[in-house]
């Protein structure tokens, strides 16, 4: 029979009890040590539990530790950016009433719960993570890791920079002064490896997984005392699983941020007008991935290939012009509640005005095209401003 400790706040070592076994847990992250003992529903001997699917945990963990910790002598210590060493423990957070037979925990939210930016914001996170898999670039060379967002949107990399508070914005500018575009860089050890916790387990694309385990190869080669300041004494393995396309998480809406497109086009037949509405993915060479997508959005394989000077790309491209189909309420469904973030937000209310006029009115009234023209018009602005910039394999 066992028995679930709260796990303390502070820099010591975990252990674990039970009525006829005792053993020390050396690490957070060690697969080693423990190994006669295994937690509630772990299905690997030895393994954290957090561990099981990815270190997201993990990374909150991390981050909280170094970016937020619990306020301390009255000060709150979220006014500063500056990462911290230590922290103390709040006698008046818990209070355990233990008997031989059972335990009882009463407490008040921890440190981590009271100052986590991401505990209620999980979908911020989901968004950059597929935002990441369409348009970031995991580099490394000379076991340095630097992780690259090369954007025309300045405000949505500024959004990044100021929510994990790590990290730093470059700005480019044309002969006019203008900012022709940004980047949000992460290059230092510390930070890349909290990146790397995030991603670690939440992949999807099996080339940004190949970047990850380039990324775990260069901490193992690094000197831990650079990661002085951390409760760690190994680099977590990398968790490579299969993580299925979903309308349950915002990844699909940051990728779509990425690499996604809202489209509309205008032509006649027999001197009547109509208008197709079309959502666009475009995926280098990912065809599976693709596929994977297009069966989410239409129930079907529609992945085609298209040659391009950077090397092949695979479209699907998704018509909502048909009424009596549901493929455009579940899209309409899931992005009115996982929201875009670029002007591709402002681009996809536009094209949803648009869907209101065509759908069941084509051929369309000389007054809906009028209408519909200044409607795309408006829209066509915004998708110039979110042009790609950058590659995924370059800075």
């Amino acid at each position: 029979q066992m028995m679930a400790f709260t796990r303390c706040e502070t820099k010591v070592m975990n252990f674990t009890m039970g009525w006829e076994v005792q053993d020390l847990l050396s690490t957070f992250y060690s697969t080693n040590d423990n190994k006669g003992i295994q937690s509630a529903g772990n299905t690997i001997k030895g393994s954290s539990e957090t561990m099981r699917e990815n270190t997201y945990d993990t990374f909150m963990k991390h981050y909280n530790y170094l970016y937020n910790p619990a306020p301390r002598g009255g000060h709150d210590a979220r006014k500063s950016n500056k990462p911290h060493a230590t922290r103390g423990v709040d006698k008046y957070l818990y209070k355990m009433f233990i008997d031989t037979k059972s335990i009882t925990n009463t407490f008040f939210p921890s440190p981590l719960e009271r100052h986590n930016v991401f505990m209620n914001d999980k979908d911020w996170l989901d968004w950059f993570m597929g935002f990441t898999e369409g348009d970031g670039a995991m580099l490394s060379y000379n076991n340095q890791c630097r992780y690259v967002l090369t954007q025309k949107d300045t405000k949505m990399l500024e959004e990044m920079h100021n929510k994990f508070k790590f990290g730093y914005m470059k700005y480019y500018y044309d002969n006019n002064n203008n900012i022709k575009y940004g980047r949000y860089l992460v290059s230092d050890k510390k930070n890349t490896f909290l990146l790397y916790l995030l991603f670690n387990g939440n992949l999807y694309l099996n080339n940004r997984k190949e970047q990850l385990k380039r990324w775990n190869k260069s901490f193992n080669n690094t000197q831990m005392k650079t990661f002085e300041g951390l409760d760690m004494t190994n680099i977590p393995v990398i968790i490579d699983r299969t993580n299925k396309i979903t309308f349950n998480n915002a990844w699909l809406a940051g990728f779509t941020d990425a690499e996604g497109c809202f489209s509309v086009t205008m032509n006649k037949h027999r001197g009547m007008d109509y208008v197709k509405m079309v959502f666009i993915l475009d995926q280098k060479n990912g065809e599976d991935m693709t596929n994977e997508m297009s069966m989410l959005l239409a129930n079907k394989n529609s992945a085609k290939l298209r040659k391009t000077s950077n090397g092949n790309m695979y479209r699907i491209e998704i018509y909502c012009n048909d009424i009596n189909k549901d493929m455009y309420k579940n899209m309409l469904m899931y992005f009115n509640k996982y929201k875009l973030k670029t002007t591709k937000f402002i681009s996809f209310k536009i094209w949803n005005k648009m869907l209101d006029i065509v759908l069941g009115n084509q051929p369309l009234s000389s007054d809906n095209m009028l209408k519909m023209r200044k409607l795309r018009k408006n829209m066509n602005k915004y998708i110039m401003e979110n042009n790609p910039m950058g590659y995924a394999s370059k800075s």
